[in-house]
């Protein structure tokens, strides 16, 4: 019961903070449905987090092992992964409080994700369950937001990031003749003081923030060509959002191979693995881009898996791109 009342506050007091900094514009929520009894929606809340609390948190292996009986078609199995993660949707609900819908809903949004995620996780991509429940939670979230179509007028502060961020990108395609991907557009954002501490989660809400303040649906279809921001939060059809998933979840494990390593040497990586835009790359292909030898490209490959292996600031990135990517001859460690 204690965690149950310390998980209330938290919601409450996320609550409080999310109203100072959003500020919502009265004027624009005068067609919203009337408030339900606070009273009433915080026992609702109570009840439920008191009936989910009884299931116990998984560590990895137990989640592998269910993994694999959930493929033979354990029903039981299945059943047991998502009613211990749970508590995972309540976690991340709650951040989108005040985006348009009350908690319940948000809850029972994120609960179709935590479905959609036991019956598509592949337990031998190497990374945990609840990283890969949680890319789809969020999508689903969001997508009911978006389908909301609330109008939201954003703090100064939440403007000037999103007019910093398309900046970047109009600069970037004004050059390239394309948008950046999700790699590039966090590389550039390093350059800014404003931007530098942004993470690819954080980029990619400003974005979605940008889109639900003009009213534009993330149902909208992007032309399907390499990997922008744009069409990581797209809704699209449940296939390409799967894809798109997973490369969400593969850019957040490599987080610490992005941030350590010199760009070109992650790039090298990224695009030799094919985790850049879907296509693996030979060295001479990767060499054209980068506008040295193929010979170069094999030597600084070389060196940033050697340096990959031997660094502890890299095992998170070091376990991704050994599962994910194919480099075998990454340690398991």
């Amino acid at each position: 019961m204690d965690d149950v009342n310390e998980i209330l506050l938290e919601i409450e007091d996320e609550i409080e903070a999310d109203d100072l900094e959003l500020e919502l514009d009265q004027e624009f929520r005068e067609d919203q449905e009337p408030e339900e009894d606070i009273s009433d929606s915080r026992d609702g809340i109570r009840d439920w987090l008191i009936k989910i609390s009884k299931y116990p948190l998984l560590d990895t292996e137990e989640e592998i092992s269910l993994a694999k009986k959930i493929e033979q078609g354990d029903l039981v199995a299945k059943e047991k992964l998502t009613l211990c993660n749970l508590r995972l949707v309540v976690s991340i609900a709650k951040r989108y409080i005040n985006d348009c819908l009350v908690l319940q809903d948000l809850i029972q949004e994120g609960n179709i994700g935590l479905i959609i995620a036991v019956e598509k996780f592949d337990w031998r991509k190497g990374y945990k369950f609840s990283t890969y429940a949680t890319a789809w939670i969020r999508q689903k979230i969001r997508r009911a937001i978006a389908n909301k179509g609330r109008i939201i007028r954003e703090p100064v502060f939440i403007c000037d990031l999103i007019q910093k961020i398309s900046n970047l990108m109009s600069s970037f395609e004004d050059t390239y003749g394309r948008e950046p991907n999700l790699y590039e557009l966090f590389k550039l954002t390093r350059s800014d003081q404003k931007l530098e501490k942004l993470t690819f989660d954080r980029i990619e809400k400003i974005l979605q923030t940008k889109r639900l303040s003009c009213s534009e649906s993330l149902d909208q279809k992007f032309k399907e060509t390499s990997v922008t921001i744009s069409e990581m939060i797209a809704d699209t059809e449940e296939a390409t959002m799967e894809e798109t998933i997973n490369r969400i979840v593969t850019l957040e494990c490599l987080q610490d191979i992005l941030d350590n390593l010199p760009p070109r040497d992650a790039l090298i990586l990224l695009m030799r693995s094919g985790l850049y835009d879907g296509y693996p790359r030979t060295l001479e292909e990767v060499g054209r881009h980068l506008g040295v030898t193929r010979e170069r490209i094999r030597q600084l490959e070389a060196k940033a898996v050697k340096k990959i292996n031997t660094s502890g600031k890299f095992r998170k990135g070091r376990e991704a791109l050994r599962q994910l990517a194919g480099y075998d001859q990454l340690a398991a460690k």
